[in-house]
């Protein structure tokens, strides 16, 4: 999902508290190297130790800024509060403003916005920002990533009892299932160019594939089917694509689940790698990915006869 405003003002108010820890740091190391006439003697008659110390409670405050920047871009909620806080404490004893952009920062981090940021989920209500409702990615050349749709579908309320979900390992009998969620995520961006050709598969297809070595999962929602990906393992690898979230079930983190849930399937599997492939003009996508660990590792041009794209091969490296 994307981030919300609680947690890019927290993100620029911390990278703000970084900069001020760095430079007063850098102006305290300045002094004790190169003391002004007025305060040279007062300097000298500081200990090694305590000169020492005064140079570990300056750094406490930048290291507390980087642990927390990086929890926030990891979401790890517990992490980023505790590295807030810790910011809060050190940044006090420095100045006034370290002091008040700490409080600013910590109390946007446990703000509920930026609770349902880190679990993936989104309030029931108020404007939300449009995310891609597919991810397509190819296992060939003849890649499929969709385009992002400027009039999204209408975004179904959460109801106040959580669903049950659950995701099961897909077979040969599940192709009518796979098909068909595949054919509802996609089906909006038919005009699209160049089509996705996800649009030009069936169900038989599917479920050749599905016999043939290609594996897929389906997330269940309270035992109706909700979403799906398919995958396949080649060497060290494991490889996902045509992940598929239909319209009136977007929003929901399922895309994650199930990539995430891709990835424990290759860690139990020795994989060393986990992989797809996105369009590059689907910054929306490529975000996401970024956002749970994936790196961009290669790129190419894919010529079809109804236009070209650019595709991008994203990697994460498994058990890190």
């Amino acid at each position: 999902m994307p981030r919300p405003t609680s947690i890019r003002i927290a993100t620029l108010i911390l990278y703000l508290q970084l900069a001020l820890s760095v430079a007063i740091l850098a102006l305290n190391v300045r002094l004790l190297i190169s003391p002004p006439a007025d305060q040279a003697d007062k300097i000298a008659q500081l200990s090694g130790s305590q000169v020492a110390i005064n140079l570990i409670l300056l750094m406490i405050p930048a290291a507390a800024a980087v642990v927390t920047l990086w929890a926030v871009r990891r979401k790890k909620r517990m992490s980023a509060i505790v590295g807030s806080f810790l910011l809060l404490l050190s940044g006090s004893m420095i100045s006034q403003p370290m002091m008040f952009m700490g409080v600013l920062s910590a109390f946007l981090l446990i703000s509920r916005s930026a609770r349902l940021y880190f679990t993936d989920m989104l309030p029931s209500s108020g404007p939300i920002d449009v995310t891609p409702s597919a991810v397509e990615d190819a296992e060939t050349s003849d890649d499929g990533a969709k385009e992002v749709d400027p009039q999204p579908a209408p975004v179904s309320r959460l109801s106040v009892a959580e669903p049950v979900l659950e995701i099961r390992e897909a077979g040969p009998d599940d192709a009518e299932t796979v098909h068909a969620l595949m054919m509802e995520a996609f089906e909006e961006y038919r005009a699209a160019v160049p089509p996705s050709s996800a649009l030009d598969e069936t169900a038989d297809s599917v479920r050749e594939n599905l016999a043939n070595g290609q594996g897929a999962a389906i997330l269940y929602e309270d035992d109706k089917p909700a979403a799906m990906v398919r995958y396949s393992v080649e060497g060290d690898t494991i490889q996902f694509f045509r992940l598929s979230v239909p319209p009136a079930r977007r929003r929901r983190g399922y895309a994650k689940r199930l990539v995430r849930w891709i990835e424990q399937l290759g860690v139990s599997k020795g994989l060393d790698k986990c992989r797809c492939k996105v369009r590059q003009t689907v910054q929306n996508n490529v975000a996401m990915y970024q956002d749970m660990g994936y790196e961009i590792v290669d790129q190419e041009l894919v010529v079809r006869p109804q236009g070209s794209v650019k595709a991008l091969t994203m990697e994460k490296k498994l058990g890190v």
